[in-house]
């Protein structure tokens, strides 16, 4: 079976009301399993806690993942970020301590060829 380069990277970023966490994962035997956790993975990260160089403004922690896979491998990428809420003045009062309502979106992608993936249709399918 040939093995196609993949690569993905997880970041947590800086954006209104908190941050926004991309997080990618693989399918692997009957599961899922994050990408930087998969068997195969090669993993180079960089955080702006430490300073590091290869993390850009705004941008609070990055990891770069390499694969390889065959090919119609499935991916699953997971997208978290804060979603304004909006509410009346008075609401704000009534309800104390607000949390911030995080909007999700999942998107899958199916390994093409080295370093090329394709979206897939409704992950529910």
């Amino acid at each position: 079976m040939r093995l196609y380069r993949v690569h993905v990277s997880d970041e947590a970023s800086v954006v209104a009301r908190g941050e926004r966490v991309r997080v990618w994962w693989v399918q692997l035997n009957d599961g899922w399993v994050r990408a930087a956790e998969h068997p195969e993975a090669t993993i180079e990260t960089a955080s702006s806690e430490r300073g590091d160089e290869g993390c850009p403004p705004g941008t609070i922690w990055i990891r770069h993942v390499e694969l390889q896979l065959p090919a119609g491998t499935l991916l699953r990428c997971h997208l978290s970020q804060p979603s304004p809420e909006r509410l009346e003045p008075i609401e704000y009062l009534r309800r104390g301590q607000l949390g911030v309502a995080r909007a999700r979106r999942e998107t899958l992608f199916r390994v093409a060829g080295n370093y090329r993936l394709t979206p897939v249709g409704d992950p529910k399918s």
